[in-house]
């Protein structure tokens, strides 16, 4: 009988249950270390939203150190120069994000995340949902930039020619590449505008949402992976014992 449990098919079970009691114990610790990353980022979003707004000489500072912090600046917007974000739906509907120049009185320029419009807009520039004129106070939050696999005309269009004609897409908010395409510096930075980003009466754009890191319960998975594990480690001996027991 002893011998019964030393077939290929019972020593591929052993092998596969041995996997299981080393693997999902460290899939819970990973979930763990990511809950435990996750909380951290939201107490730094929490302290750092409920700090004094940075003013535009911050657009200097490590982009480490800007993360999650409000700014306002006084400045003027270049709609000229506008982008798209490549598809982003909102509550199902089809549309893009609005990535316009924020110019700041000191010169600095800054990428802008205006927010959400629908696909069927015209633009860019987008008439439809289009800044204020004029110098303006621009508030909201700032998060790092991402790095962008395409920036470039819309589906259908080809560029004729280098610069910000030639780019009307980008796939992900990427100041560098946004800053080679109009062809000056921009800090690694985008700001998430909640303030002076429409002008008035416009329903659109419709602020984008800040990444919020409370978003995937990391500790559920992780309990998940440890209360699996705790079934494979009963259950196994159990099942052995039973067809130890049948004969």
């Amino acid at each position: 009988m002893r011998h019964r449990f030393l077939t290929p098919k019972w020593l591929l079970g052993h092998a596969l249950v041995l996997a299981v009691l080393i693997g999902f114990p460290t899939l819970g610790v990973w979930q763990l270390d990511r809950h435990q990353d996750a909380t951290e980022r939201e107490a730094e979003q929490r302290e750092r939203l409920d700090a004094p707004p940075l003013g535009a000489e911050a657009l200097e500072e490590d982009p480490e150190a800007l993360r999650y912090h409000e700014i306002e600046l006084q400045g003027r917007w270049r709609p000229d120069d506008e982008l798209l974000l490549s598809p982003r739906p909102l509550g199902g509907e089809p549309g893009h994000h609005v990535l316009t120049p924020f110019e700041a009185e000191d010169g600095r320029t800054v990428l802008v995340d205006r927010g959400w419009v629908p696909q069927d807009v015209e633009g860019p520039p987008v008439a439809e949902a289009p800044p204020p004129d004029g110098e303006v106070t621009l508030r909201g939050e700032l998060v790092d930039g991402e790095s962008a696999r395409r920036i470039g005309p819309r589906e259908g269009e080809r560029a004729t020619g280098a610069g910000p004609d030639a780019a009307e897409v980008v796939s992900a908010p990427d100041p560098e590449a946004v800053a080679g395409a109009l062809g000056e510096d921009l800090p690694p930075v985008v700001v998430y505008a909640r303030e002076g980003a429409a002008a008035g009466g416009a329903d659109v754009p419709r602020p984008p949402a800040v990444p919020d890191h409370a978003d995937v319960d990391h500790f559920s998975y992780a309990m998940q992976w440890f209360i699996f594990t705790t079934v494979v480690a009963g259950g196994y001996p159990v099942l052995l014992w039973r067809v130890r027991r049948a004969g």
